[in-house]
């Protein structure tokens, strides 16, 4: 289910976990001061790396999709007649 904004409730979970894991870890303030990291930390930043990774994987599927579906129907759109350009 999407709400007005365009996001589903998977991705404000998603969101949430990810400010939960910066916010737990304090990993803001490690990365800007240069601390050293824990392997938590590591396995912290690990998690938010991939999620963002299959994010933006996940959009540009959605994007090559719809761009996909509007050319074919342009197409058939063009061939039947019913526009001329």
């Amino acid at each position: 289910m999407q709400d007005t904004s365009g996001f589903s409730c998977t991705d404000t979970i998603i969101a949430k976990r990810r400010f939960s894991v910066i916010d737990d870890l304090d990993l803001l303030k490690k990365v800007r001061n240069q601390q050293n990291l824990s392997k938590k930390d590591i396995e912290g930043l690990d998690y938010l790396l991939w999620s963002l990774s299959v994010s933006k994987e996940r959009s540009n599927y959605l994007i090559i999709s719809v761009f996909s579906v509007v050319s074919i129907a342009l197409s058939l759109v063009l061939d039947s007649g019913i526009l001329h350009i």
